[in-house]
């Protein structure tokens, strides 16, 4: 077996199509390409910003992002956290211009809609307060952290490709977050 074949075995059934996809380049796969990951990454720029209508844009910016730069995705590694990377960055420049203008990304009043139906956080509420108005409250890069570990399910070092950092670095970024997020539940139910 050749070094190529092995490695094409040891691929995830993710990894196989989309790099199969991102090879061929077809308008159709594009389409595929977002049928598949459409709540995934609707779900995480959600949880980031806290606006839905937000949400949507950035998560047709995700895609479009990612199917531009297909050529820069190494086949050899997970394909979810290299689109979830996309996909944080472009919720933190949403976050970036909407402050800069001086708004707060809000939730909007009509909700996540289908897109996050099956979030286990979706209709979390301690006390009268939302799970994500509480995240909504926490500074970066503990937010994302806290997001990528418990809403997206993904692991230390999945969070660390998209984070950037170290699998140490987002260990301690979740412990800080933890804390950090209880303290806000504390003053919140107060």
């Amino acid at each position: 077996m050749t070094e190529a074949q092995e490695n094409t075995t040891r691929l995830s059934p993710d990894q196989e199509v989309m790099g199969r996809l991102f090879v061929s380049g077809d308008p159709d796969d594009f389409q595929e390409l977002v049928e598949r990951f459409k709540k995934p990454v609707m779900k995480l720029v959600y949880r980031m910003t806290g606006d839905y209508e937000g949400s949507l844009e950035v998560a047709q910016e995700t895609f479009i992002k990612a199917w531009r730069s297909r050529k820069a995705y190494d086949r050899k590694r997970p394909f979810t956290p290299w689109l979830f990377k996309i996909a944080a960055n472009a919720a933190s420049d949403f976050i970036a211009k909407k402050r800069a203008k001086g708004e707060e990304p809000l939730e909007s009043a009509e909700g996540p809609g289908e897109g996050l139906q099956g979030c286990h956080w979706q209709d979390s509420v301690i006390g009268n307060i939302s799970a994500q108005e509480l995240l909504s409250k926490l500074d970066e890069p503990y937010r994302t952290a806290l997001i990528l570990r418990f809403v997206e399910d993904l692991t230390y070092d999945d969070i660390a490709r998209v984070m950037e950092t170290t699998a140490a670095q987002v260990k301690n970024y979740l412990f800080r977050g933890r804390q950090k997020l209880a303290g806000i539940a504390k003053e919140v139910l107060i």
